[in-house]
């Protein structure tokens, strides 16, 4: 079909190793190279119809999952090469016993949210520490004071 967009290319089923797109808290998220989607050869005007976006969510969730998993265990291998153990990290965090190696074996579909908290400790693994030392705390100065703020 020629191209409704700029009239001069014709639109082929076109898949791309390295496209990415945004799905939920990654940007640039590389979809499979085997998903195809309908592109101008001349100007590159995309032409995604209900079945096209159908196919392009499942390849997104499933390379997002897929990239989630992989984000966990480089911060987790992250925070175990600073000294951290599984089990500590668990405890730290609130996890049951034996959820990271679940999460590293590709048991569980992890959580956005507890890789963010992973990614975060990765990029300062001191702030194991200090989340230790939080929870060990009656009620941290730090807290009263936000507390006694905005009462």
């Amino acid at each position: 079909m020629i191209c409704p967009e700029c009239g001069i290319g014709e639109v082929f089923p076109v898949a791309d190793a390295e496209r990415t797109w945004p799905h939920r808290t990654i940007p640039d998220l590389r979809l499979p190279s085997h998903v195809e989607i309908p592109t101008c050869d001349h100007c590159g005007e995309q032409w995604i119809d209900e079945a096209t976006g159908g196919r392009i969510g499942e390849a997104a969730e499933r390379a997002y999952k897929d990239a989630l998993q992989k984000k966990a265990e480089a911060a987790i291998r992250t925070l175990q090469d600073c000294g951290h153990s599984q089990r500590d990290l668990e405890r730290v965090l609130g996890l049951s016993q034996g959820y990271l190696s679940k999460l590293t074996g590709a048991d569980r579909d992890p959580s956005p949210s507890l890789v963010s908290v992973l990614m975060l400790l990765a990029a300062v693994p001191l702030r194991v520490h200090q989340l230790r030392d939080l929870w060990h705390m009656e009620a941290p100065a730090v807290l009263l004071a936000n507390v006694r703020s905005s009462g």
